[in-house]
């Protein structure tokens, strides 16, 4: 088609669209029109093209080539743009080609979550991509006339069900349709009423949204064709004016200028794992990825030291009064809604997790990134989660895990991560069972030693040693306790009508409004070793005032000693078999509660001890070793400059 009659089609695209423009387009901001609504009977179809797709993909094309991780990423924010319609889909049908079926789902598994299933996608083959007749006569001379025709029969078999009008009476329906470039083209045309064989001269890119309306009569409306306004510049691809072709290592591509290949970012935290644990229990492996890099002496948590509120900071930057995971356990009193590490809908609802982790800061760049169970990767926090991720699961061993991180590495360059984050549970379970100095303890800090030594030999054996950053840390320390040290809360305070959660060293306490100066007068010196205070009264260095989720009371006990409510409870733990000797969660400032930060690869100087570290402070340095413009967060890029072998400017 020349560029006159492209211009044409278009001017014509454009008054069509206007003269729909009566109807309010859904898929606008999503602030611009939360209860648009179609009028009754009218059955509004959201079309949305498949994500970019490995052009190399080996399989036979009856099949369809999969999804690139860019393409996994474009099919998150899709999702996560339609999730935040005001209703849910009738219907939900794809193509059977891989490439639109893979789509189909992560969108689907994104309007799920939150206790709500994932829709169930119904496969139709009318979806599949096919080529029909066009002016172009290039691509003409390329096709064989029988299945030009054959492509026709099958889009106006498509075309006759999906414009039928909704039957009387049964009101509005939505359907998402996930096809191809060709199939939605020539359904546009079709709603137009203009000349099929013009469907070329449009163009749609990879994830895009086309919303088409057919009323009680039948009429279709065009409400919007390839809106692509949830993808950022650098995320769009596959329509005129878009790079034909992206390498997600590559400088200036879908990153919107992200830096050149750099090192593969290793994140591994070991739960619980004590600042001086090298040297009281013995670490080999540990050691000697120091001695070849950087150590900080202790890495200082954030209030309360707690495993949720704590992997968070470290890849946000953040402190938990501003991500939100201000406890393991927590009350959200303006959605009247509770999260706890065992709820499974809560702890994959991305509402909960506020602020930007490294993951998503690097996906939204185009890079590929991967997480093994660390916290917060299996929500969808702005639409994003990582490329490759699972749903937390304690049976699977360790061993399996670090092999799953070396598979990630064996994957060709363009799919391979350029972060890794990997959790391991200890040693914060032999410390919680047996106290921190415990042969038992020492025992779990060898085996994340040897899980450690399993990942460098994997590494080393594939080539890359000198192609990976790696960073150990560990969310807090860990100190001794005994029943012995117990505080009851009730013995001072009557806690009828006080709602309490995470109660254990520290506490959050939701008294009946007017009740709560009462209260703190007190526990206030009712015990030594107990700390009571209103939220706007908390300690500044403690940073734990600012978010609606941290309640009117908070308490919180000196090391060594543990919080009950009421002696029932203190009863039930002393009847245990075998109760705790060790916890956390106490204060920062005491040593015990700090970890670990070992660095090591190219990206650092070699065989330095640095002053401690803030937990705040990782996240900036991760997002420059990947070359990624930080979110705002709390840390400070300075604390980590004399690490690096090259200073930061």
């Amino acid at each position: 088609m020349s560029p006159g009659e492209r211009g044409s089609m278009r001017r014509i695209l454009l008054a069509l669209l206007l003269a729909a423009g009566g109807q309010a387009p859904e898929l606008r901001a999503q602030t611009a029109a939360p209860n648009a609504a179609p009028p009754a009977g009218v059955r509004t179809l959201y079309l949305v093209r498949h994500g970019a797709y490995d052009l190399e993909d080996p399989r036979d094309e009856d099949v369809g080539k999969g999804l690139l991780p860019i393409g996994v990423a474009q099919a998150r924010l899709a999702g996560d743009r339609l999730r935040g319609l005001p209703f849910s889909f009738d219907a939900v049908y794809a193509s059977p080609l891989t490439r639109a079926r893979q789509t189909a789902e992560v969108i689907a598994a994104q309007l799920g979550g939150a206790g709500h299933a994932a829709p169930r996608i119904d496969i139709d083959p009318d979806l599949a991509e096919c080529t029909p007749p066009t002016r172009r006569a290039d691509i003409m001379a390329k096709e064989k006339p029988e299945d030009l025709a054959a492509c026709s029969a099958q889009l106006e078999r498509l075309a006759a069900r999906l414009f039928t009008p909704v039957p009387a009476g049964s009101g509005d329906r939505r359907e998402l349709v996930v096809a191809h470039g060709n199939v939605i083209r020539w359904l546009v045309t079709q709603a137009l009423g203009v000349d099929p064989t013009a469907w070329l001269s449009m163009s749609i890119g990879h994830a895009s949204i086309t919303v088409l309306a057919v009323d009680g009569k039948g009429l279709v409306r065009v409400i919007d064709v390839g809106d692509v306004g949830h993808l950022s510049p650098g995320l769009q691809t596959g329509a005129f004016g878009n790079r034909e072709n992206w390498d997600l290592d590559a400088p200036g591509g879908p990153a919107g200028g992200a830096s050149p290949p750099g090192p593969i970012v290793l994140l591994i935290s070991f739960d619980g794992y004590r600042w001086d644990y090298p040297e009281l229990h013995g670490a080999p492996a540990l050691l000697a990825l120091a001695r070849v890099g950087v150590r900080a002496q202790e890495l200082v948590p954030s209030f309360p030291s707690k495993t949720y509120p704590n992997h968070y900071t470290l890849v946000t930057g953040l402190r938990p009064e501003h991500h939100g995971i201000v406890a393991n356990s927590m009350w959200d009193p303006e959605w009247q809604a509770a999260f706890s590490l065992a709820d499974r809908a809560a702890v994959e609802d991305g509402r909960w997790w506020e602020g930007e982790p490294i993951w998503a800061t690097a996906e939204r760049r185009g890079l590929v990134t991967a997480s093994s169970f660390w916290p917060g990767s299996e929500a969808a926090i702005g639409g994003l989660r990582p490329t490759y991720w699972g749903r937390y699961d304690d049976t699977v061993p360790d061993e399996k895990r670090v092999d799953e991180v070396l598979a990630w590495l064996d994957l060709p360059a363009a799919k391979r991560p350029r972060l890794v984050t990997l959790y391991f549970d200890e040693p914060d379970g032999g410390g919680h069972a047996f106290g921190p100095n415990s042969p038992q303890a020492g025992a779990a800090v060898a085996h994340v030693d040897a899980l450690l030594a399993r990942l460098r030999a994997g590494v080393a054996a594939r080539g890359l040693d000198g192609s990976v950053d790696w960073i150990v840390v560990s969310d807090h320390g860990m100190t001794p306790v005994d029943t012995g040290k117990s505080i009851v809360l009730a013995d001072f305070v009557d806690l009828a009508g006080v709602a309490i959660d995470d109660l254990s060293v520290f506490g959050l306490l939701r008294p009946q409004p007017g009740t709560e100066d009462a209260i703190v007068r007190a526990l206030t010196g009712a015990h030594p070793h107990l700390h009571a205070a209103r939220k706007g009264a908390m300690p500044g260095r403690l940073h734990y005032r600012a978010h609606r989720r941290i309640p009117e009371i908070v308490v919180w006990a000196d090391p060594g000693w543990t919080i009950y409510g009421t002696r029932a409870d203190l009863a039930a733990a002393l009847a245990k078999f075998d109760p705790p000797r060790g916890a956390h969660g106490y204060d920062p400032a005491e040593r015990d509660m700090h970890g670990i930060f070992v660095a090591a690869g190219p990206s650092f100087k070699q065989g330095i001890t640095t002053p401690p570290l803030d937990n705040v402070d990782v996240y900036p340095l991760l997002a420059r070793l990947l070359g990624v413009p930080a979110a705002p967060n709390d840390g400070n890029p300075a604390a980590t400059a004399a690490m690096l072998a090259e200073r930061m400017p």
